[in-house]
């Protein structure tokens, strides 16, 4: 096999591997409650926004989703909460669009 022929066939082998994996680590992913951590006080516009996306989310990801409002220090104590968690896919940002963190 020619060294141009070899990158296709080791990325096909590469994504059949990835493809045969994947379903086993996904099994167990919506089996603890997600948390989305939003940056502003309950009550606002943003908090009614979030309390709705995850409510669709905990339907179609069949689990538990739990809006956490963190407001104070212009979103940072929300980006701190967010830094620290671990990096398993549990906790979203549910605060601005418009804003990093």
């Amino acid at each position: 096999m020619s060294l141009g022929m070899a990158a296709p066939v080791l990325w096909l082998a590469g994504a059949l591997a990835a493809v045969a994996v994947a379903p086993a680590q996904a099994q167990d992913f919506p089996s603890r409650p997600i948390r989305m951590i939003v940056g502003l006080p309950a009550g606002g516009g943003t908090d009614v926004q979030a309390r709705l996306v995850s409510q669709k989310l905990a339907e179609n990801m069949k689990t538990t989703v739990v809006v956490e409002n963190k407001p104070g220090g212009n979103f940072t104590l929300a980006a701190k909460e967010l830094a620290a968690a671990p990096a398993d896919g549990r906790r979203e940002n549910g605060g601005r669009a418009d804003r990093p963190g």
